[in-house]
């Protein structure tokens, strides 16, 4: 309710105003019905040409406004509610979207109570979104309400009767939150089940994975798998609503009974003459509406599994709210002008005892590249991660220039850092917004936008596509096309260069290439290669790569191995050190040139 004013408070009246209206206009209509029945048996009496008709029609007329009345207010408060709710439904998927976003890191993504939380905060747990719960509440009121004001004309009747007669259903609508209360807690509770099961059936559904579900025949086992995760997560719901049983038994039948004997009352006082007949229907029609307050149905049901994520979202908001740094200083627009360094820096992931870096000392020289080698494991994706601050050190500190990485926004920050990840996104928006997305405030520089492309090479390939620079890069949308890997590649790293386009205003002035050639072809390659200084002069860069016909290209290397640097300097430097660089570059230059002969071997056979 202190949520509605704020998504949209006209609305948000209008629709308080029409539940009111909805709440009296049933009152009303029973009352006039109920006079327009009492007034027949004086027509009959009178004859037609008596006043008495003329009462009738007057009531008849009364009845027909309000039931006119009724017709226009309740569509209208649906339609209403409807909008309402929609933009209910899309506040909180805002809030809940950038209460996610708006953590600096990742951590948070990869830790399982916080996913339950989010999942919570979003409805997904329990699969029941909050938004269209304003509807199904505004008809609850209707009712309800309505019902409460025809307890006060069985009030009129007989005190002693309305008391019962209200308790009774009341007692029960109590009964019935509270188990569905309990089922929705259990849902909430097997959430991750839950997600599991969500994820067998979005391995059916995605495109990415359709070939290999195929290739391998995995359809019965998922949906088996799905089904399986399911029904082990509803286990407790069914618990919890066979646990109540007897007393769901015992409700239905007491307010039964309770109803049953209300109108027998009120029918027997009807036939000795001790009410009118307009009073009998108006308490039978009083008695039904109120003894609906405590029947069961899918409504509350629905408002109980609806409301669970309001208050699990104000909580999430809370949580990332007392997270978020204070106090932090700006960054000057050519940060790092310096260096970036890693002073005894350790980094253990959650749940493992074995540390990923134990006092790790590292310098990045600014406007120089730097090559990051080792075997998996070393640490090399863990590094990217603490200088993007996905991750914080456990120790240690990182400065830029001289300053603690800590101590400066981290959304800003991350802005001066473009990325190519081994995994790197494949949109499928647009070629041009796939390469627009490095700097979406600048999308608009479409010359800009150009010159990424054609410094990774990518130009002719988009301009052939269906719609050119256009094309939607899925071809699940209309004249959609998708790409090669290494295409993919170079495309992403269009969006790298783009986003550092602009590094004297503040852009990105650190490349990473994480794994950059891993897709491409060999003459690509080999073209990247050669336009490696060029592509990365001037920028603080991180390469990662397994392939050292790129590692050898950048002005400095550093060997990690147990999360310690044991090795660093040019690629001249570290073959003449003869150390586990030159071993790891002889070995791959050895397999090269063996792969080499036997393509040639095969080709003179």
């Amino acid at each position: 309710m202190r949520l509605l004013p704020g998504v949209s408070r006209p609305l948000a009246y209008l629709a308080f105003t029409g539940v009111a209206i909805g709440v009296v206009l049933p009152i009303a209509m029973t009352l006039s019905i109920g006079a327009l029945i009492g007034s027949i048996p004086a027509v009959v009496e009178q004859g037609p040409a008596s006043a008495a008709l003329d009462r009738t029609w007057q009531l008849f007329a009364v009845v027909a406004g309000l039931y006119a009345a009724q017709q226009t207010v309740l569509p209208l408060l649906d339609l209403l509610t409807g909008q309402l709710s929609r933009l209910f439904a899309q506040s909180l998927e805002q809030r809940a979207m950038a209460c996610v976003a708006g953590a600096p890191g990742t951590a948070h993504l990869e830790d399982p109570d916080t996913r339950d939380e989010i999942e919570r905060a979003t409805g997904r747990a329990g699969g029941w979104p909050a938004g269209p719960v304003i509807s199904v509440m505004a008809q609850a009121w209707t009712a309800r309400f309505g019902a409460l004001g025809s307890t006060a004309l069985i009030w009129h009747y007989h005190w002693w009767l309305a008391i019962p007669v209200l308790v009774v259903p009341v007692a029960g609508l109590s009964f019935w939150k509270r188990t569905y209360g309990r089922a929705t807690a259990v849902i909430y509770g097997s959430n991750q089940e839950i997600r599991k099961a969500g994820y067998a059936n979005n391995l059916l559904m995605s495109r990415a994975t359709a070939a290999e579900v195929r290739v391998f025949q995995l359809g019965p086992y998922l949906l088996d798998y799905g089904h399986r995760i399911w029904q082990r997560a509803m286990v407790g719901v069914f618990a919890a609503w066979s646990a109540d049983r007897r007393t769901v038994t015992a409700v239905v039948i007491g307010q039964n009974l309770l109803t049953i004997g209300a109108l027998s009352l009120i029918a027997y006082d009807g036939a000795r003459g001790v009410i009118p007949l307009s009073s009998v229907s108006v308490l039978v029609a009083s008695v039904f509406a109120v003894s609906s307050i405590g029947s069961a149905n899918d409504t509350d049901y629905q408002i109980s599994m609806r409301l669970a994520s309001v208050p699990a979202l104000l909580a999430l908001e809370k949580k990332v709210a007392a997270q978020r740094p204070s106090g932090l200083l700006p960054i000057p627009a050519s940060a790092p002008a310096q260096r970036i360094r890693f002073d005894g820096v350790s980094f253990t992931y959650p749940g493992r005892t074995k540390p990923v870096f134990d006092g790790l000392d590292l310098v990045l020289e600014a406007g120089r590249s730097t090559a990051i080698v080792g075997v998996n494991g070393a640490g090399k994706t863990t590094l990217v991660k603490l200088l993007a601050r996905m991750r914080e050190p456990d120790s240690g500190v990182i400065t830029v220039d001289g300053v603690n990485l800590q101590s400066l926004d981290p959304a800003v920050w991350q802005r001066r850092v473009a990325a190519i990840f081994q995994g790197f996104v494949r949109y499928e928006l647009s070629a041009y917004d796939n390469i627009a997305l490095g700097a979406p405030e600048r999308q608009h520089e479409t010359q800009a936008v150009h010159n990424a492309a054609a410094r990774a090479g990518i130009v002719d390939v988009i301009e052939a596509l269906p719609k050119g620079w256009d094309t939607p890069l899925s071809r699940q949308f209309e004249f959609g096309s998708d790409l090669s890997g290494g295409e993919w590649q170079r495309l992403a790293l269009s969006r790298a260069l783009f986003a550092t386009s602009s590094r004297a205003a503040g852009g990105a002035g650190i490349l990473v290439l994480d794994e950059p050639t891993a897709n491409l072809d060999v003459r690509t390659e080999a073209d990247l290669y050669d336009r490696f200084l060029d592509l990365t002069a001037g920028l603080t860069t991180v390469v990662i790569s397994h392939r050292f016909s790129t590692v050898r290209r950048a002005d400095h290397i550093v060997v990690l191995d147990e999360g310690r640097v044991i090795e660093q300097g040019s690629h001249d430097e570290l073959i003449a050190a003869h150390g586990h660089y030159a071993e790891l570059f002889a070995l791959q230059a050895e397999r090269y040139v063996e792969g080499a002969a036997e393509e040639l071997e095969e080709i003179h056979d």
